[in-house]
């Protein structure tokens, strides 16, 4: 099934909505779990936004997805850039 096509005719409108930032939410979830703190704002990023998320993942809230866009907005921040074109530069070493 590709990604970002709903072939569910059932699943539209608001329905679609709420799972898709349902699905958004334990996405971040499992990053926050996974994620190695490399920097202070990684850190206290992780830190404040753990428990919120696992609260709203347990009780079923989805709405006012503050947590979701200060991570987005965090880790747009963190993100290696070059200095001389401003492109982002890959996490990963190239291969030779």
């Amino acid at each position: 099934m590709p990604l970002g096509v709903n072939l569910l005719p059932w699943l539209q409108g608001r329905e679609l909505d709420r799972f898709r930032r349902m699905l958004d939410y334990f996405l971040l979830s499992n990053e926050l779990r996974r994620k190695k703190a490399r920097s202070w704002s990684a850190t206290l990023m992780r830190a404040v936004l753990q428990q919120p998320v696992q609260w709203r993942i347990r009780s079923s809230r989805y709405d006012l997805p503050w947590e979701l866009q200060l991570f987005h907005s965090v880790e747009k921040l963190e993100q290696r850039r070059s200095l001389v074109t401003g492109q982002q530069l890959p996490t990963e070493a190239a291969a030779c």
